[in-house]
């Protein structure tokens, strides 16, 4: 018996940068096969082997707590993932239209790179 997929295969690209909203697309893959995929609520980013979820992070939850105060995501644009890119060591993430973050492909570790 086949395990089902807890992502959607047809989502997800192998080209290095997506428009989450853009075609329908999800997910990236990694040539190794791990697949970054953000889920339904577009705030949260996981990680999986296969059908095995390495991690799940809440991308927008992250970003919040690293803004300084009387700063959020909703006077950047808002909380939602628009943008997936990666390298060889880590993902890039844009949340609304101007905040960026960085996310580790081993653990989720998000840390915010900047908004304007």
């Amino acid at each position: 018996m086949e395990d089902r997929l807890p992502y959607e295969p047809g989502r997800v690209s192998t080209e290095q940068n997506i428009h989450v909203s853009e075609a329908g697309l999800r997910g990236v893959q990694f040539p190794e096969g791990t697949v970054f995929y953000v889920e339904n609520d577009l705030r949260n980013l996981s990680s999986y082997s296969g059908p095995k979820l390495n991690w799940r992070v809440n991308v927008s939850s992250a970003m919040e707590s690293a803004m300084p105060e009387n700063a959020s995501l909703s006077q950047s644009g808002g909380s939602l993932i628009r943008w997936l890119s990666f390298d060889d060591k880590a993902l890039r993430v844009i949340c609304g239209k101007h905040c960026w973050a960085t996310v580790q492909i081993t653990d989720g570790v998000v840390t915010l790179d900047g908004c304007d």
